[in-house]
């Protein structure tokens, strides 16, 4: 069995890059080769986080939560998912592939934002303690993003925090965020896959590549 840098895989990207396609595949690929693998989405992953998910997405508009209850709701959902089931999944030697993780936080929660919620983040993102994990962050252009979710019609955002980034602009922050995240973090590795014009079938090849170790 080819030896993975990290049992603890993260893939990041924007809506439309292809993340839902990718999980499926290297879950896929990944049990053909002997893994036993799980797979979790942020911010959710366990009944009590996907009850903070509903919390956050889709509060009544009297009621929205302000960014700071929103970055630390985010960061509870993911301290409960990690501690039920990411944790103990690694403990058994198996791979646990994750839909989104910290750098979604700082993207959406962080990224441009007053450099109080920087700190915030910090702090929180340390007091996980989190194992290493390998990202593939998967990236795409507004338009292209468009044309896949909604194949050239006005699309219908399913919550707040997508309706709140919808437009160009914010996507395209959004997408520098991720970006930034992992060019200005030492925890873990990644890989950077541009899928606008690539196939599937070569987003799969260099993403499942890029989860083990070089072999001399």
């Amino acid at each position: 069995m080819r030896k993975l840098k990290s049992n603890f895989v993260v893939v990041e990207g924007a809506d439309g890059a292809g993340k839902t396609a990718l999980l499926t595949n290297l879950k896929s690929k990944l049990e053909e080769l002997g893994y036993t693998v799980v797979v979790g989405r942020e911010p959710g992953g366990t009944i009590w986080s996907e009850l903070i998910r509903d919390a956050v997405l889709y509060a009544p508009s009297e009621d929205k939560p302000s960014n700071k209850c929103v970055l630390t709701g985010m960061f509870l959902s993911r301290f409960n998912l990690y501690e039920k089931r990411i944790a103990p999944a690694l403990s058994e030697d198996k791979v646990f592939l994750c839909d989104r993780f910290v750098a979604s936080s700082f993207a959406y929660q962080v990224y441009g934002k007053d450099p109080i919620y920087y700190d915030m983040f910090d702090s929180l993102n340390h007091f996980g303690q989190f194992s290493r994990y390998q990202s593939i962050v998967l990236d795409v252009t507004y338009a292209e993003s468009i044309k896949r979710r909604g194949k050239g019609r006005d699309l219908l955002f399913e919550d707040d925090m997508e309706i709140q980034n919808s437009s160009e602009d914010k996507f395209n922050n959004l997408r520098e965020g991720v970006k930034d995240f992992y060019k200005s973090t030492q925890h873990g590795t990644y890989i950077l896959i541009d899928t606008t014009t690539k196939s599937l079938d070569e987003v799969n090849d260099l993403a499942l590549d890029s989860l083990f170790k070089q072999v001399d």
